[in-house]
C-alpha cells in the first residue's frame, strides 16, 4: 500500500516527514535557520516546498528509502533565497498546478508570484496593508486567489 505522508514545520526550524497512518517519523531536515512558516505540496505529491521567517523557500523532492526500511525520505533539490525576500517572513505558500509557479504571502502584506525554475517575480501585490489574514491559493486553471 502507498504511504500516506505528512509534513509539519515548526519553531525549532525542522522539517519533519511523517508516515500519516502510523505516526512513525521518517525523516527531520534541518536545513532552515529559521522557524518554518509554511509548507506545501506539489499536486502530484512528488515534491513539497517550505517557507521561513527569515525568508527563504526550499524545494524537496519526497525519495523512497533504499535498504530494508519502508518508508520516504526528503531530499533538498533547491534553496530559493531572493534579495527582496531576505529577512521577511513568510506567512504562506501555495503552489501551482504546474510546479512552476509558488504564490508567497509575506509578513509585510506582499503576495509574490515566484518562478521556481528561473528564480524571479512573475507577480508583485504590494500594500496597502492587509487587515487580516488573505487565505490564498491557485485555481485549477492557474489564477490567483485571494
Amino acid at each position: 500500500a502507498p504511504l500516506s505522508l505528512l509534513v509539519t514545520g515548526a519553531n525549532d526550524n525542522v522539517l519533519r516527514l511523517w508516515d500519516a497512518t502510523s505516526g512513525e517519523l521518517l525523516a527531520s531536515k534541518s536545513q532552515h535557520q529559521a522557524r518554518i512558516n509554511s509548507v506545501a505540496w506539489s499536486a502530484d505529491g512528488a515534491q513539497l516546498y517550505s517557507a521561513d521567517a527569515a525568508g527563504v523557500v526550499r524545494q524537496w523532492e519526497v525519495v523512497a528509502k533504499l535498504g530494508a526500511a519502508e518508508g520516504a525520505d526528503l531530499r533538498l533539490t533547491t534553496t530559493m533565497e531572493k534579495q527582496e525576500l531576505a529577512g521577511v517572513p513568510i506567512n504562506s505558500v501555495a503552489v501551482h498546478p504546474g510546479r512552476r509557479r509558488l504564490l508567497l504571502q509575506t509578513r509585510n502584506s506582499q503576495l509574490l508570484g515566484l518562478d521556481t525554475r528561473l528564480q524571479h517575480f512573475s507577480v508583485r501585490r504590494g500594500p496597502p496593508p492587509l487587515r487580516a489574514p488573505v487565505p490564498l491559493g491557485y485555481a485549477a486553471v492557474g489564477a490567483v486567489h485571494a
